[in-house]
């Protein structure tokens, strides 16, 4: 889709190369690991749509990097205000016919104030062109329709979210009119069932995508994929030793390639493949939070908000 945005790093940094902030992100540590909620009776999961995060057969593109055009259709860009025009500063997720999911702090250190989220732009895949087209197997040409810009109509920050701490980073963008469903505008599935939200990680590798720096520097115009090597909180603990502190709310992942998270990730999916109503669907158990400021930065995993603990709030905070 071509445009007069500017696509910028989402960056907050500090000391020792880690996007985000120095002190704790997270609140009291509990003394027993708890569960997520259970939402399993929540009135609000009807505004779920059930045709969530479908697996696309038959893509066109068999690089392991790559994303085709009809492969992850929930895939969002919240465009800040600018004086010069509207920047893309943070990802978000498509969760429903009017909301996206993303992180809190994309609206306090961005200055939400001087430059603020009016629209999000959805159904994106190539920021280079006003058509997005691919060619399939037989050479034939397949297009997708236009990206879409649609108006923001509130922003709702978790309540316990302080500006500087990476605790409870989370957000909702309800967006001020309802968005129809098409191979390249769709929402991904959340952790509502017991099954989806006690999913073990161990041993286990996720799935991140994001529009983003490439590994030399220069802004991607098509979204990226990377399978990263999940991280268990104690050892990511040991990891960032004392400069973080990772709780229950949050889990870790990569940092042991040079292609994972980096800077310009905030607020996009983390995702794994999981049995919904007995098909296997993307499930969104993470949101990009923190992480090394180099893409990748060997050692270092990138720090995602936990989502299955945050379902609850989700879903009391959305309304038709």
């Amino acid at each position: 889709m071509f445009f007069k945005l500017t696509v910028l790093v989402c960056l907050v940094v500090f000391k020792n190369d880690v996007f985000g902030h120095p002190s704790s992100v997270s609140g009291v540590e509990p003394t027993l690991e708890l569960k997520p909620p259970d939402v399993s009776s929540h009135a609000n999961l009807q505004l779920l749509p059930k045709d969530c995060g479908r697996i696309r057969k038959n893509l066109i593109s068999s690089d392991e990097k790559k994303v085709s055009l009809f492969e992850f259709p929930w895939m969002a860009l919240a465009a800040h205000k600018y004086p010069n025009g509207n920047k893309f500063l943070c990802g978000g997720v498509v969760i429903s016919d009017r909301y996206i999911l993303t992180v809190a702090h994309c609206f306090t250190d961005l200055d939400q104030e001087s430059h603020p989220v009016e629209s999000v732009r959805v159904g994106e895949y190539d920021l280079s062109s006003t058509i997005d087209c691919e060619t399939d197997a037989d050479n034939k040409k397949i297009c997708a329709p236009p990206a879409l810009d649609v108006k923001v109509e509130r922003i709702i920050l978790h309540p316990h979210y302080k500006k500087g701490k990476f605790g409870d980073d989370i957000a909702l963008i309800r967006l001020a009119s309802k968005i129809n469903f098409t191979d390249t505008l769709a929402a991904i599935c959340l952790p509502v069932t017991q099954e989806t939200s006690s999913y073990d990680f161990s041993g286990k590798k996720v799935l991140v995508t994001a529009f983003r720096l490439t590994e030399k520097g220069k802004n991607a115009t098509t979204p990226v994929k990377e399978n990263i090597k999940y991280i268990d909180r104690s050892e990511c603990n040991k990891i960032y030793d004392k400069m973080i502190h990772i709780s229950h709310l949050q889990m870790c992942a990569g940092g042991t390639d040079m292609i994972e998270t980096c800077g310009g990730d905030s607020g996009n999916a983390l995702q794994v493949v999981a049995s919904v109503n007995g098909e296997q669907r993307y499930v969104q158990h993470g949101i990009t939070s923190l992480g090394p400021r180099t893409c990748g930065k060997h050692g270092r995993p990138a720090v995602y908000t936990r989502v299955s603990y945050y379902m609850d709030w989700i879903l009391d905070n959305m309304s038709p």
